[in-house]
């Protein structure tokens, strides 16, 4: 059974789920790819900095997102806001104000993240010592940013209920850092786009992010 098929399963034969992102990624020498749903999404800004956490798994809370990017944290299952085969997106700007746009930036998207379980596999708890213990992807784990991109975001926490972003995306760069070459620095394609509204959750406040 597909991963999709039992998310639908779990939210009820009478929900539909509604996609806010569209599209996948791939890497251009590798037979895998990471899809993007984006079913939740959580923001927060502060002194001019924004955190927007767009996750794949309907069932994410602003809880469950702000306790897995807490920095110095316990060992937190990434399952609870991921889905297998998807991509989730952390975009963390500096100096924002509403409305801000950007175009194919590097350094505006230095920030920001695109996290991908990609191929066949689960997440597992490993645990070497008492100081290094966490949970890993057992398939093809991606970590990058997108280098060809179009954002469009409105709103901030003092006079809004909500941002809202509009995404445009073709071009990656990243790493599978726990592959056999981690430092191998791989291109992406992949047309990614949607327009994401996500809940303003001051708990990402604490997370260190800012």
């Amino acid at each position: 059974m597909s991963s999709f098929l039992m998310l639908m399963l779990a939210c009820g034969a009478g929900d539909t789920l509604t996609p806010m992102l569209e599209g996948s990624i791939s890497p251009v020498d590798k037979d895998i790819s990471g899809t993007f749903f984006g079913y939740k999404a959580f923001g927060f800004d502060n002194s001019g900095t924004l955190v927007v956490y767009i996750s794949s798994n309907a069932e994410s809370t602003c809880t469950s997102v702000a306790e897995y990017l807490s920095s110095g944290r316990d060992p937190y299952d990434p399952a609870l806001i991921f889905t297998p085969g998807t991509c989730n997106m952390m975009v963390k700007i500096g100096e924002y104000t509403s409305p801000w746009e950007e175009e194919d930036d590097r350094a505006s998207a230095a920030s920001s993240v695109i996290n991908c379980a990609m191929g066949d596999g689960e997440f597992v708890y490993e645990s070497s010592s008492s100081d290094d213990r966490d949970y890993y992807w057992s398939g093809e784990w991606f970590q990058g940013l997108p280098v060809s991109y179009k954002w469009e975001i409105s709103g901030d926490r003092d006079t809004s209920e909500e941002y809202l972003l509009n995404i445009e995306m073709s071009g990656y760069e990243g790493f599978f850092p726990y592959g056999d070459n981690p430092m191998n620095r791989y291109t992406l394609s992949g047309d990614v786009q949607g327009t994401v509204t996500a809940e303003i959750c001051t708990e990402l406040g604490t997370t260190g992010l800012f």
